[in-house]
C-alpha cells in the first residue's frame, strides 16, 4: 500500500512540475488590441502572465536561493503607467546581500500607423536606491509606456 501511494505522490509531484512553466516571451495581437478587462472594466492596468520560480543552487561553497520573475501587464489607461515602473527591495546584511540580475523588460506598443513596435529596456537603466543600512531597492522603468501597450520584464 505504501508503494502505491509513492507512487501516486511522485506521479502528482511531476505532473504539477510540468503544469508550472514560465510562459513564453511576446505578445498575441489578441493582448495588444484588449481594450479593457472584461472581469473589470475600470481596471487602469491587468496582469495578464505572471510567473515565479525558486531553485537552490552552490555557488563557490556557498548555499544561494535564486529567485526567477517574469511577468507581462497589458496597460489600458494613464493612471496604470505606473505599473511600468518596477521596485524590487532587496536586503543587505553584515556578511551577505541579495542581488538583482538577468533584469531584462520589453514595451509593445502600436504606432501611429498601426504598426506594434517593440521597445527594450536599457540594462543601464537599471539602478540600485540605498534605502538604508540593510535594504535597498533596485529600479527601473520601461521604455515607451503609452496607454494601450503591453510590458514584460523578467529578472533574477
Amino acid at each position: 500500500m505504501n508503494k502505491i501511494a509513492l507512487i501516486l505522490l511522485i506521479f502528482i509531484g511531476l505532473s504539477y512540475k510540468a503544469a508550472a512553466q514560465d510562459f513564453e516571451s511576446g505578445i498575441t495581437d489578441q493582448e495588444i488590441e484588449m481594450a479593457k478587462y472584461d472581469k473589470d472594466p475600470q481596471a487602469n492596468a491587468v496582469f495578464l502572465n505572471e510567473f515565479g520560480n525558486t531553485r537552490i543552487d552552490e555557488y563557490m561553497d556557498h548555499i544561494r536561493l535564486i529567485y526567477t520573475y517574469h511577468a507581462k501587464i497589458k496597460i489600458f489607461t494613464k493612471e496604470g503607467l505606473n505599473h511600468g515602473t518596477i521596485e524590487i527591495p532587496i536586503h543587505n546584511g553584515d556578511n551577505s546581500a541579495e542581488e538583482v540580475n538577468n533584469v531584462t523588460g520589453f514595451t509593445y506598443y502600436k504606432d501611429d500607423n498601426g504598426i506594434i513596435q517593440k521597445a527594450e529596456l536599457d540594462s543601464k537603466k537599471v539602478f540600485t536606491v540605498k534605502d538604508y543600512k540593510y535594504g535597498s531597492t533596485v529600479k527601473f522603468a520601461l521604455p515607451a509606456l503609452r496607454p494601450g501597450c503591453v510590458i514584460e520584464f523578467k529578472y533574477e
